[in-house]
This record gives C-alpha cells, structure tokens and sequence, in this order.
C-alpha cells in the first residue's frame, strides 16, 4: 500500500503535534514539581500557634480597642506584638498601610470596615 504524499505530509504533521504536546506536557510538569519544591507548610514557618482560634477574637478587641488610631502609638503596639522579626517590614510601611494593617489585622475588621 502506497502512501500518497498528501497522507505523508499529514502523518508528519500529526508526529510533530504530539511531540510538542509531550514536551509541552513534560515542561509543565517539570514546572509543577519545581514550584512544589520551593513551597513548604505553614506549620514548619510557625513552631508553636500564635493563638487560640476560640478565643482570639475577644481578646484583640478588648485590648486594640484601647489604641486611639494614632500612626505612632500603632507602631508601638504592632512592633511589641510583632516583635524583631517584623520591625523591618513595619519601618517600609508608611502611617496610613500602618493604620490599614492594624485595623485588618488586630481589630479584625473587613475592607469595608477599615474603608469608613
């Protein structure tokens, strides 16, 4: 049986597609595994928990709520909570990201909130 050289030129063109889709496959995989590689858990960052879910809540609400929403008076109360670790990330933050970051993350309050 003779191939006639339309059918030769398709078969060749099919061959080449899927070597790109293998290699393309291949890469991407390849992609994943580096990437998963670099990622590690949470629980190996942190090596005790930072607080009780339960009873979070409460307590930075009664303890924040006494900060009057004063840029230095926040930064204190952040950097003693924070401690060593985070000063450098603070002192890159400016007075408002300070204000925002406080109100989101210690008052617990949702954009909306820390927006009015």
């Amino acid at each position: 049986m003779k191939v006639k050289k339309k059918d030769n030129i398709r078969y060749r063109f099919t061959g080449y597609v899927l070597a790109a889709l293998k290699r393309a496959k291949r890469d991407y995989i390849c992609r994943e595994i580096k990437i998963s590689n670099h990622e590690s858990p949470l629980e190996k960052l942190l090596p005790e928990p930072l607080c009780d879910i339960t009873d979070s809540k409460p307590f930075l609400w009664e303890e924040t709520e006494q900060i009057p929403l004063i840029p230095d008076e926040v930064r204190q109360y952040m950097e003693s909570q924070i401690g060593e670790s985070g000063e450098t990330a603070l002192d890159a933050l400016t007075d408002m990201e300070i204000l925002v970051v406080f109100m989101k993350v210690f008052r617990q309050l949702t954009y909306h909130g820390v927006s009015i």
